[in-house]
């Protein structure tokens, strides 16, 4: 889909979609830069807000406030698209920098190392699927709250070792 592959190649577009949400949101690009940091400029705030309102992610409401269009979005649990591969690419960098600077009560990181057999792949990775629905469902059924800032949560699970008999 076009639309998903605009809005993942640029990591701070959802991050921004998301920020319309918080308590005393308002769209001055400066100060929206200095919220996302990581070199986003006010240029690229700007693009990111016009790109959202023209993929009708996020849309003015009758008070010319910014405002979400829909509550959730989701690609599902795996996309294979090479916009979800830069995306998870861009997150994961910015997930090490979080635990390079951010304090563990700013950040969850957690982690379980365990052997397993390729049959019960698919039922973990069901299980973090399910995970994932509970989290949406929750954040969908606060009711009128006022968020103070964007999270980014990414579940990985993936083989550390190589196959066995592979060089």
């Amino acid at each position: 889909m076009h639309n998903q592959f605009e809005y993942l190649m640029r990591w701070y577009y959802p991050v921004l979609r998301e920020l319309v949400t918080t308590e005393g949101f308002r769209a001055k690009r400066h100060e929206l830069a200095r919220r996302i940091g990581h070199g986003i400029t006010p240029h690229n705030v700007d693009e990111a807000l016009e790109k959202l309102a023209a993929l009708g992610l996020i849309k003015k409401d009758e008070k010319g406030r910014y405002v979400q269009a829909d509550t959730i979005i989701t690609t599902g649990p795996e996309t294979q698209s090479a916009a979800a591969y830069f995306y998870h690419d861009q997150m994961i960098k910015l997930a090490l920098d979080a635990l390079q600077t951010q304090t563990s009560d700013e950040r969850n990181f957690s982690a379980i190392t365990f052997g397993c057999r390729k049959q019960d792949v698919p039922e973990i990775a069901q299980i973090l699927d399910d995970c994932r629905h509970q989290i949406l469902a929750y954040l969908e059924n606060r009711g009128n709250v006022v968020d103070e800032d964007v999270y980014q949560l990414n579940v990985q699970m993936f083989r550390v070792t190589k196959k066995r008999g592979s060089k």
